[in-house]
């Protein structure tokens, strides 16, 4: 499977770090307790976040403590032990992509109660993993809400930042997106929908695909298959979404173009490019001749109308007007 290459933090030297992980997660909730504040613990439920377990930290601080501790997947597991709202969201940027297992992720997915550590469990860890495509086609089927939003959040984030995976596997993902597409409850119809917009915006072909499942679940006669496909389809027909597209398949080709004028491509292409090389010096050459004879019988051609040009101006200067009138009749 497709491997996702993004930025990856820096890991600070072993040598640093307590030996025990129960401190290391002390002193992780305590730097976070330190950064908390009531306004912002308060303002989370405006986001249908529940802060029952929270301490308040906004995402820039948890990013910038994760940045600080580096990958730890031991403490990465005691965080999200802790049950710590913060503490869990800081476990994702901290545990080794590498490490996951799929026990890892079904436990983790299991225990979310809220949407927010779904999402950023799915695009901060998840994604990286070998192992997203196998979890998204085990927990699209799962009836747990959090589980199945985990699938499409999963889905769409494949969809953004996968760089090398083929068409196959984002067109069955459309197939798992029509499956679920009935599913009322919110927090599922709404990865649901997001994965279909996502998956749209990948390229032409796979935008294509989208559309079609769109216009039919924007025909369907329940509710939430049409609320799906017709939010899905005013992106997805919009006239951003199709410049996004001609510009991605633009950096495609001139990507292309680029690959092949590296040496190796020189090299791999040298055998069939030197008859081409020389057909175009012949066609180049038959083509110089031709503009060349083409240019001689211009030259005589002008020649010839001067020799003749001259010749009737000799001819009318020696003939004289018969008459008066004849010359007026010349000059009127």
């Amino acid at each position: 499977m497709a491997t996702v290459v993004r930025r990856t933090h820096i890991r600070p030297e072993a040598s640093n770090r307590p030996a025990d992980v129960a401190t290391r997660c002390s002193e992780a909730i305590a730097a976070l307790q330190a950064r908390a504040s009531a306004a912002a613990r308060a303002g989370m439920t405006r986001f249908a976040i529940p802060n029952d377990k929270a301490l308040g930290v906004g995402m820039r601080d948890i990013q910038s403590l994760a940045r600080s501790l580096g990958r730890d997947h031991a403490l990465a597991e005691a965080l999200w032990r802790s049950d710590v709202y913060e503490a869990r969201m800081l476990a994702c940027y901290v545990a080794e992509p590498a490490r996951v297992d799929a026990a890892q992720m079904d436990r983790w997915v299991a225990g979310i109660d809220n949407w927010a550590h779904c999402d950023t469990v799915c695009f901060a860890l998840f994604v990286r993993s070998p192992l997203a495509w196998e979890a998204i086609e085990r927990w699209a089927r799962r009836d747990e809400e959090f589980v199945r939003r985990g699938a499409f959040a999963l889905l769409a984030s494949l969809s953004l930042h996968d760089r090398s995976s083929a068409d196959a596997p984002f067109l069955h993902g459309l197939a798992l997106i029509e499956a679920a597409a009935e599913d009322e409850r919110n927090f599922v119809k709404k990865a649901v929908n997001w994965a279909l917009r996502s998956l749209g915006r990948r390229n032409a072909t796979l935008h294509a695909a989208a559309v079609a499942v769109a216009r039919r679940l924007a025909a369907a006669r329940a509710t939430t298959p049409r609320w799906i496909g017709k939010d899905a389809l005013r992106e997805l027909t919009s006239a951003a979404v199709f410049a996004r597209l001609a510009a991605k398949a633009k950096a495609t080709a001139k990507g292309r173009r680029t690959d092949m004028a590296t040496p190796a491509a020189k090299a791999r292409s040298a055998d069939t490019t030197e008859p081409t090389a020389k057909t175009a010096t012949t066609k180049a050459a038959a083509a110089k001749a031709a503009m060349q004879k083409v240019g001689a019988k211009k030259i005589v051609a002008k020649k010839a109308a001067a020799k003749k040009g001259g010749t009737k101006k000799v001819a009318a200067a020696k003939v004289s007007p018969a008459r008066p009138g004849a010359t007026k009749a010349v000059t009127k």
